[in-house]
């Protein structure tokens, strides 16, 4: 063992500049320099070289990775709510920054109107001036907020999981567009609208009036086992609409009100330039050995 550590220290004329964590593992390990474990030597210096270069890649690669996507709710007790005649609401100014919602009722969203508006128990179901009232207007969510740093930058969108039943939207005095449907979410792209370093004001304007325009009553009777009428009932144009003999769950056969409102959760989503979203994967056919040819589909 010596006369081997002794031939490999004269065998060097000049001295190797290692580092010293190198310098330590050739002198710990050079008694055992034979000649029969010297490839041992140069493979555990080569799995050592590797896995350090690994694991600074792995590192370089987490860095580069981008984020997922992030959330802001916008869910809590600080949105205001008011009213005005059906299609007065523009006119009046409600959709812009300056408009002065001080005389609005503050309220919780998610939430439905008839709820916020204090309407509770029974009273929700019994056909009353002010229940019925309700769905002759339209109604104005105003909120003010600031964005999350992480909006800055880069691609976000605002996210409606629910609005009952027709929506407008206006971010900062600029219409985002509309939405008609109660259960379906809906999202709008407001990276060059929102102002992350300053406020912003998002109104929208909801409505569930009895008879939509240009649309009757037949269009919310239909599929809906609660509001058929029957040869038998007395109809009216105006609410309750229909009067009949007979039982049901719900007083009024279920059309003392409308729901409407902002029923469910908004939050702004914050995604990277390049994301997938709605992902669908659609099977085509199934073949006798179980295989099953599939399409698939994203948005982009």
């Amino acid at each position: 063992m010596q006369a081997a550590r002794s031939n490999l220290t004269v065998s060097h004329t000049k001295p190797l500049n290692l580092p010293m964590r190198h310098r330590l593992t050739c002198g710990l390990l050079s008694p055992f320099l034979t000649m029969s474990n010297f490839a041992l030597f140069l493979v555990f210096i080569f799995v050592f070289i590797f896995r350090t270069q690994t694991a600074t890649l792995n590192a370089q690669v987490r860095q580069s990775t981008p984020a997922p996507r992030t959330e802001q709710s916008l869910d809590d007790g600080d949105w205001s709510l008011g009213s005005f005649a059906m299609d007065a609401g523009i006119a009046a100014g409600a959709q812009n920054e300056t408009f002065d919602d001080s005389s609005f009722r503050r309220v919780q969203v998610p939430g439905e109107v008839q709820l916020q508006m204090g309407i509770k128990g029974q009273d929700l179901y019994r056909q009353t001036k002010e229940l019925t009232s309700i769905n002759f207007q339209e109604w104005w969510y105003r909120k003010h907020f600031k964005a999350a740093r992480q909006a800055a930058g880069k691609r976000t969108l605002l996210q409606f999981d629910g609005a009952d039943y027709f929506a407008s939207v206006w971010l900062n005095g600029k219409l985002l567009g509309e939405h008609e449907g109660t259960f379906v979410p809906f999202s709008f792209d407001v990276t060059s609208l929102l102002r992350s370093n300053g406020d912003n004001v998002l109104a929208v304007r909801v409505t569930h009036p009895w008879v939509p325009k240009d649309r009757g009553l037949s269009e919310y009777m239909n599929g809906d086992f609660s509001m058929s009428v029957y040869s038998d009932t007395v109809t009216f144009s105006h609410p309750p609409y229909s009067v009949s003999v007979g039982w049901d769950g719900l007083p009024a056969h279920g059309n003392a009100a409308f729901a409407m409102g902002l029923w469910r959760s908004v939050h702004l989503t914050t995604l990277n330039s390049v994301a997938f979203d709605n992902l669908y994967i659609r099977t085509e056919s199934i073949q006798p050995d179980g295989s099953a040819q599939q399409i698939g589909r994203a948005h982009v």
